[in-house]
């Protein structure tokens, strides 16, 4: 008797534990170029949670997480406000980099101004303000590409440039590492390496916080700091 009425107790806070992890998570992330990679590492372990369902949006808009119902915010830039349960992973900043090949082909830059009109660029686009993004350096400056020689969407895109040899470019320190490690591209006047942000997940305050989204937000974060930290 007292084994049947330990085993239908066993049960219920199976059941009850397996309701707590069910419903959806809405996620949302930049256009990073290892989305794919963080997709597939989260993904793997909530194989155990088959009614957990995952929202993904990738997008370069800053969407606002409470209007929108977002669970979790993965994002790039100034940490957000006490409104919001935050941890950093690491410090950003950006890097230009050519392709060996490249550079053979077209020398070195003499000056900031010399990259800018005498060379070819890339630009990411902003679709908040319908414009490319400005360069930016740790001396202050700043500017626009001249006459871009390929304007993309999305970070991905303009890393492939990159790497195919087409322009320099100014991309994020975390998605370039791996290929100036291998010598595919080279950080290049690397004296003005900008790193003015944070990678960071966060998601908004709540009294209380459904266990699906604390296991996915645990998850995200331990899966961001294993492939950006050290």
């Amino acid at each position: 008797m007292l084994l049947a009425e330990s085993e239908n107790l066993f049960s219920e806070h199976k059941s009850q534990k397996l309701q707590d992890l069910s419903g959806s998570v809405r996620i949302t992330l930049p256009p990073l170029f290892e989305n794919q990679e963080i997709l597939r590492r989260l993904l793997r372990q909530l194989l155990d949670y088959p009614h957990l369902n995952i929202e993904w949006l990738p997008t370069d808009m800053h969407l606002n997480i409470i209007d929108e119902q977002v669970d979790i915010g993965i994002r790039i830039g100034t940490v957000p406000d006490n409104r919001f349960i935050v941890k950093s992973i690491r410090p950003v900043g950006v890097n230009i980099v050519a392709s060996p090949e490249l550079i053979a082909r077209t020398g070195m830059p003499e000056s900031l101004r010399d990259l800018q009109f005498n060379y070819p660029l890339s630009a990411l686009n902003n679709s908040n303000s319908g414009r490319v993004w400005p360069w930016q350096f740790a001396d202050g400056s700043s500017f626009f590409p001249a006459q871009p020689s390929f304007i993309a969407a999305d970070i991905g895109s303009e890393l492939s440039a990159a790497l195919a040899g087409r322009t320099f470019s100014q991309l994020a320190d975390i998605s370039v590492r791996p290929f100036v490690q291998r010598g595919e591209l080279v950080n290049i006047l690397p004296e003005l390496n900008y790193q003015p942000w944070q990678l960071y997940i966060f998601r908004p305050h709540q009294p209380l916080l459904p266990a699906r989204v604390r296991l996915v937000f645990d998850l995200l974060n331990q899966i961001l700091k294993d492939l950006f930290s050290g």
